[in-house]
């Protein structure tokens, strides 16, 4: 049996049988004007040109589409989309277990003990308030790949999720235009989805976090 019958086209799939939260979500998320993060950060929401990363994104994409024919970039960033959405409302209704078929068991420990911590840490994202998004980075890693690890081979892809926090943000515009006109209304989804391909495992994120850009 190929790898590719193993694993849903993309990698988010499985949490079809939680559309009921879509619903459950408003139209639109309330407008947020001050600095906030699930997790302080010192990562760049905008795109921007690194060579190491470039290289390794491109290694990694073409190795793993050896192993997973179906892959494509456009698959796993809806994907991505889709989990920003779910994953907010998880947190924000601090649902542990629903979280936890999403996110690996220490993710969603850190996250339950930063939201014990403070209160009202992240907006609720409605699906249609998600934006656009961009592949972010790309890496395997493991024993047959650069010799570091001694367990399985592993892919990691991290996406960045832009999500509207207004209803008079415009749907369809290009992320240029978003970061220039409307940054203030605007929550970053920083997230990583890891799987084990050698053995294939399932996909889980490892790290995921919001953050505004004021």
């Amino acid at each position: 049996m190929s790898t590719s019958r193993l694993l849903p086209k993309r990698p988010l799939q499985l949490y079809a049988r939680h559309a009921s939260l879509q619903a459950k979500a408003s139209s639109s998320s309330a407008q947020i004007q001050t600095p906030y993060a699930l997790f302080p950060t010192a990562v760049t929401a905008a795109p921007h040109f690194d060579l190491s990363r470039t290289v390794n994104t491109s290694i990694a994409e073409l190795y793993y589409r050896r192993v997973e024919p179906e892959y494509s970039r456009e698959s796993f960033l809806q994907g991505a989309m889709e989990a920003a959405s779910i994953a907010s409302q998880y947190i924000v209704d601090k649902n542990w277990n629903g979280l936890s078929n999403i996110c690996v068991t220490d993710l969603v420990d850190m996250i339950r003990e930063r939201c014990e911590a403070e209160s009202a840490l992240i907006p609720r994202i409605a699906p249609g308030d998600v934006l656009c998004s961009y592949l972010y980075s790309a890496l395997i890693s493991g024993k047959q790949i650069y010799r570091l690890n001694p367990g399985n081979t592993n892919i990691y892809l991290t996406a960045m999720v832009f999500c509207r926090n207004h209803p008079d943000v415009p749907q369809d515009l290009s992320l240029k235009k978003y970061l220039a006109k409307y940054y203030k209304e605007i929550t970053v989804c920083h997230i990583t989805f890891a799987r084990a391909i050698n053995p294939p495992g399932i996909w889980k994120a490892t790290q995921l976090n919001y953050f505004n850009l004021i």
